[in-house]
């Protein structure tokens, strides 16, 4: 197997990370920063876990750094309570409602707000949009519509 980010062969068929520059033979791993700093075929101490030459900052095994990189990414995962909690929201009356949207806003353009967190507010809010526009299309057509107006007859 051939490393495509450093180029060298492997011997294990089976690695699921380069001996030697830590990248990730799956494809599900983000590897784009590897790119970065290609480590020469005789840099790299297997003994030592750090590079030769002067003035170089030690490294750890590469396959920890590719580790801690994608540790670094991991977003925290949001409880199922805190979940229930956001969805029930809309259902309390009154406020319920409007905070509800105030917490989309705050989610889907916030700074501090996970980037997961970010995607399905904005999503949420696009979806709310439409199916506002669309209802109030629909009851427009409907209170113009002489069929419908039958129905509306004994209520005015």
């Amino acid at each position: 197997m051939v490393c495509k980010v450093c180029g060298r062969t492997m011997t294990n068929e089976n690695a699921n990370f380069c001996e030697y520059c830590g990248a990730s033979f799956r494809g599900d791993v983000d590897t784009s920063f590897l790119n970065e700093t290609k480590i020469p075929e005789n840099a790299y101490n297997s003994q030592a876990g750090q590079m030769s030459g002067a003035g170089q900052k030690p490294w750890g095994s590469p396959v920890q750094n590719v580790m801690a990189a994608q540790k670094q990414s991991v977003e925290e995962s949001i409880s199922f309570g805190k979940w229930l909690l956001v969805m029930v929201l809309p259902f309390i009356p009154i406020v319920g409602f409007w905070a509800f949207v105030v917490l989309l806003f705050i989610w889907g353009f916030g700074k501090n707000t996970s980037q997961t967190k970010k995607n399905w507010a904005r999503a949420t809010l696009v979806i709310g949009t439409f199916v506002i526009v669309l209802m109030m299309a629909l009851m427009g057509q409907m209170l113009t519509d002489p069929a419908f107006a039958s129905l509306f007859e004994g209520l005015i």
